[in-house]
């Protein structure tokens, strides 16, 4: 019984609360246009998601000089775009709440309605350095209200003057321009196609004789007074606003020179080539015992004179020097049966010079010659030569 008592004690101070509440907020408290006797409209865009197309709408207000109330949804007011508000303020645009996460109202609690308000005006505050009230809300979707939940109380706690709704909200430009009227309020978003609708109907509104204001103006609201600090760059604003300072880079240290680069004189010359002195010496010739009896060998009377040699100008060139198989051969000595092939000849690269071969007086006599299986190969005896 008795908790039954304070629940309703409970609900009756909170209707008084809520009375009291209601009491003093202004019945045009929500707004939809301004004075219908004036040609006076606002330009309004919601959101941020679209920092590019912000940043577009921006540029084109400056070039079509015409005011923009920015309704801002408070986690997309971030410092590193705080240039462009400060810019946008000098320009004479404004700010309101589109509330921290463009939360669907209707869906929270009273607190968590209470938070996403206040948390959208800290934020302003802390990006700007300084304190910008934020007197103007737009609940997103316009929804603020319902049978169960009235959430004007807590906007208006916070210090919001006018929740602000809207007339038109139209993207094709000849539309919008069919429904503007005296004291419209135009809604457009953060986006492409709004950036390009309004480069076609501003100018055509202009030329219709409208005059561009922005919310507080168009519903007479006094002029803001900023507390700004003194200095240009606020001192409460957060760091991350501050770009780095770029470091310059190391210098980058050429590579040392070769200082001894191998000389091309460390190449072995081609006159190094072995000496013909190389060439095996006459001494490893089998002894004279194994020479058959002189009655096998032919008289010396048949052998060829020494003046039948050809000449040492018939010799060819020691590069192109001509196989054994072109020397003359003896016309009375028998051939040798045991003679090794021409193929195993070494290359006559090796041969010596012909200035150096013994004159043909040094040629022993025939009763010397080995047995033709024994004799030395023809290659390993110098060409005979003056």
């Amino acid at each position: 019984m008795k908790r039954m008592m304070r629940l309703l004690s409970l609900a009756l101070c909170l209707m008084l609360v809520q009375q009291t509440a209601f009491a003093a907020i202004p019945e045009d408290y929500v707004v939809r246009h301004g004075d219908r006797e004036s040609k006076k409209i606002a330009i309004t865009v919601d959101d941020g998601w679209n920092m590019d197309a912000v940043y577009k709408i921006h540029e084109l207000s400056i070039e079509l000089d015409f005011p923009v109330t920015w309704f801002i949804v408070g986690k997309l007011f971030c410092a590193e775009d705080r240039e462009l508000w400060e810019d946008a303020l000098a320009h004479g645009d404004e700010f309101g709440s589109h509330t921290w996460k463009h939360a669907q109202l209707l869906e929270y609690s009273e607190s968590s309605a209470d938070a996403q308000v206040r948390l959208s005006q800290e934020r302003v505050d802390e990006v700007l350095g300084y304190h910008y009230p934020l007197r103007l809300l737009r609940p997103p979707f316009g929804h603020y209200m319902n049978s169960e939940k009235n959430f004007l109380p807590i906007f208006y706690a916070h210090g919001v003057e006018k929740v602000v709704l809207w007339d038109v909200a139209q993207t094709e430009p000849y539309q919008a321009f069919r429904d503007t009227q005296n004291g419209s309020i135009l809604l457009y978003h953060a986006r492409m196609a709004d950036y390009e609708c309004l480069k076609t109907l501003i100018p055509m509104l202009r030329d219709a004789g409208f005059e561009f204001v922005t919310v507080s103006d168009l519903l007479g609201l006094e002029p803001l007074v900023l507390d700004k600090p003194d200095d240009a760059e606020a001192t409460d604003a957060p760091e991350a606003t501050k770009l780095p300072e770029t470091t310059k880079a190391p210098a980058v240290t050429k590579a040392p020179m070769p200082t001894n680069p191998p000389k091309p004189t460390d190449v072995p010359k081609p006159t190094e080539a072995p000496k013909p002195t190389d060439v095996p010496k006459p001494t490893d010739v089998p002894e004279a015992t194994d020479v058959p009896e002189a009655t096998d060998v032919p008289e010396a009377t048949d052998v060829p004179e020494a003046t039948d040699m050809p000449k040492p100008t018939d010799v060819p060139k020691p590069t192109e020097a001509p196989k054994p198989t072109d020397v003359p051969e003896t016309t009375d000595v028998p051939k040798p049966t045991e003679a090794p092939k021409p193929t195993d000849v070494p290359e006559t690269t090796d041969v010596p010079e012909a200035t150096d071969v013994p004159e043909a007086t040094d040629v022993p006599e025939a009763t010397d010659v080995p047995k033709p299986t024994d004799v030395p190969e023809v290659t390993n005896s110098p060409e005979v030569t003056e």
